[in-house]
């Protein structure tokens, strides 16, 4: 049988008599974080200092986790994708979300206007470009919006006593303007 005895040394436990020795064990020093180095100290006993080791704090809306003060501490992760057609947030749980809106928007084209999201995307309604002169070629063009290009076409000026009239700078007539 093994007899108790004290070895004088609070870094060991279960100190018994082994040949006419008191030897313990080692004394397990482990506060259970990873963020933390533990010795034993021949005065103090267990001993916990920080560390700056790698970690993951288990948050999905950080980053380069790492130990700082004895705790896992990481950088702000950003969610903010630049598209406005979308709402940027993060769940620690999940990370970042960029969900679809339907927010007011500007897809810089001139040829649309009441720009709005759409699944993700700045979309338009096609503008009209109708000046309702028949003397003009109505586009839009992207880049400069719509276009009123003088054409000449024959037209019907409404008046009874002329006949064969063509557009002319914008305006129908005889050809006599």
């Amino acid at each position: 049988t093994l007899k108790n005895c004290s070895d004088d040394d609070v870094c060991t436990v279960n100190d018994h008599c082994t040949a006419g020795n008191c030897i313990g064990d080692t004394l397990p020093c482990d506060d259970n974080n990873g963020c933390t180095t533990e010795i034993c100290d021949p005065v103090e006993g267990c001993v916990s200092s920080p560390n700056n080791l790698v970690c993951n704090d288990g948050d999905h809306c950080t980053m380069e986790d790492a130990c700082s003060l004895g705790a896992c501490k990481g950088v702000q992760v950003s969610c903010y994708d630049g598209n406005p057609c979308t709402d940027d947030s993060c769940s620690p749980e999940t990370g970042c979300k960029n969900v679809a809106n339907f927010d007011i928007c500007d897809d810089t084209n001139e040829c649309t206007s009441s720009d709005h999201g759409v699944e993700g995307v700045c979309v338009g309604e096609l503008v009209e470009c109708d000046d309702s002169n028949p003397c003009t070629d109505d586009s839009c063009l992207t880049g400069s919006g719509c276009s009123y290009v003088f054409n000449t076409e024959g037209c019907d000026d409404g008046l009874f006593c002329t006949v064969d009239e063509n557009c002319w700078q914008g305006e129908c007539g005889d050809g006599m303007l």
